[in-house]
């Protein structure tokens, strides 16, 4: 991951919990980044993969993403990636305690917040991110 996304998007600064057992980073958790580098994450996602003209991921990974496998749900999910379509369609990682990365391909924006909801059902900050979303 050093090698192939984090040097490319100027992310230095990073922990990664590994696997009880192998060592190795889990895929789906446990990665802690700075909000700035959390929002190149994002616009790299916003551009389908580029990010400072280099391609840092294939573009076609993107369009795969926002197709949920579980599209019973409010937001679908696939591909560790959250779609939100009550929020113009935007598409988000999201972390425990409301930590989010919210792109909005039909803005052209990225919304990053984190937060320490670990015990908030309510969502506090997801509501916030809707209603920011909509000022946009």
């Amino acid at each position: 991951m050093r090698e192939k996304l984090f040097q490319p998007l100027g992310i230095t600064n990073y922990q990664w919990g590994t696997q009880h057992g192998s060592g190795e980073p889990g895929a789906d958790w446990g990665l802690m980044l700075t909000p700035e580098d959390m929002g190149r994450f994002g616009l790299m996602w916003l551009n389908k993969g580029q990010f400072n003209g280099q391609q840092v991921v294939d573009a076609k990974w993107f369009e795969q993403l926002k197709q949920s496998v579980f599209p019973a749900y409010d937001m679908g999910y696939g591909l560790h990636f959250w779609q939100i379509p009550n929020i113009d369609g935007a598409v988000a990682a999201v972390g425990i305690g409301e930590q989010y990365i919210m792109m909005l391909p039909s803005k052209q924006a990225v919304i990053v917040a984190t937060g320490g909801n670990y015990d908030e059902p309510s969502k506090p900050t997801f509501n916030t991110l809707k209603l920011l979303s909509q000022q946009l």
